[in-house]
């Protein structure tokens, strides 16, 4: 890879909202060296890394904890929709009942 290109990607990379510990995850598991990757990271102003930062190695995108977060607003929306739902039953039973 190029200089610019290494660069785009990373520019890319950081709009999106990876962090400096997932862009180096995904350095390491795409087959760059530890070395190489440190040296590219320092060079672009980037912090520099070390084993325990991320020590399971799990990559969790920004765009995967905003799924999660959409995922959780639809569930609230149903739960209230059920809530409203049972609440205007019990009103109109009420209401019958009089």
């Amino acid at each position: 890879m190029h200089e610019a290109d290494i660069q785009n990607w990373l520019n890319h990379a950081r709009s999106v909202g990876y962090t400096d510990t997932e862009l180096r995850t995904l350095m390491l598991k795409a087959g760059w060296a530890y070395q190489q990757v440190n040296d590219i990271m320092t060079s672009r102003g980037l912090a520099p890394g070390s084993a325990a930062a991320n020590p399971k190695g799990k990559v969790v995108p920004r765009r995967l904890e905003k799924h999660v977060e959409a995922q959780m607003r639809h569930y609230l929306k149903i739960g209230l929709a059920v809530i409203f739902a049972v609440a205007t039953w019990m009103f109109a039973y009420w209401l019958w009942q009089r």
